[in-house]
């Protein structure tokens, strides 16, 4: 089947064709990593040791690159339950504050009204960790994240002070990175998450940084 011809298949099918073809690479890949770490245990710190090394990391960066690509394809079915806005606000602290504290990032979460949803809050949650993982990485200091109620919508904005989009019609671009270790996967798979959730993701305006907008219905069926 033509390459891009992929992209008019049905989610599931998609998935499915994904899945084969990451699991034909990945045998070999394990082959070779198993082989690679005999090899480097037998020559220890000996010549060539630098080189196993750099090949070895290849070898994990192109795994982490699939299971990235399987995450992205996978279709984004929501379970809908009942969700309080701070809840969502505290599980994420908890798991992403100690990152940015590592890399000597301020994170913001600006309190807010303690809205009910009815959405699925794993996957928006991923959503969010997306997007904000791609500010830490895109070299900002400090990070800033709001919710604002609108009628029967909630709309979510991670602002950053770091140095926004160079190229922003192409910032939903699977693959499509200008970090030297990205996958080019974050932004589009929250886009999707936010599609399976009714809602849209979008680029805001931010002078001096980069603003993402995500806005969901407070109530999905």
């Amino acid at each position: 089947m033509a390459v891009e011809n992929a992209a008019q298949l049905p989610c599931g099918e998609l998935y499915t064709l994904v899945s084969s073809l990451a699991h034909e690479i990945r045998n070999p890949l394990n082959a070779l990593s198993v082989n690679l770490n005999l090899l480097s245990r037998e020559i220890g710190d000996g010549p060539g040791s630098d080189k196993l090394g750099a090949a070895l990391k290849e070898i994990r960066r192109l795994d982490d690159l699939l299971t990235a690509f399987l995450r992205f394809a996978r279709p984004k079915e929501p379970n809908a339950r009942e969700l309080k806005l701070s809840r969502l606000w505290a599980d994420l602290e908890t798991f992403i504050i100690p990152v940015a504290a590592a890399s000597s990032v301020r994170l913001d979460f600006k309190k807010t009204a303690d809205v009910a949803l009815r959405t699925d809050g794993d996957l928006l949650k991923q959503a969010l960790l997306n997007v904000i993982l791609n500010s830490l990485e895109a070299g900002a200091s400090r990070v800033e994240i709001t919710a604002e109620e609108r009628d029967e919508e909630v709309v979510i904005s991670v602002t950053d002070d770091g140095p926004g989009f160079s190229e922003p019609a192409r910032a939903f671009v699977p693959f499509y990175s200008t970090k030297a270790e990205g996958s080019g996967l974050g932004l589009p798979t929250s886009r999707a998450i936010a599609s399976s959730l009714g809602g849209v993701l979008e680029l805001g305006q931010a002078p001096g940084g980069a603003e993402v907008r995500l806005t969901i219905p407070k109530r999905i069926p």
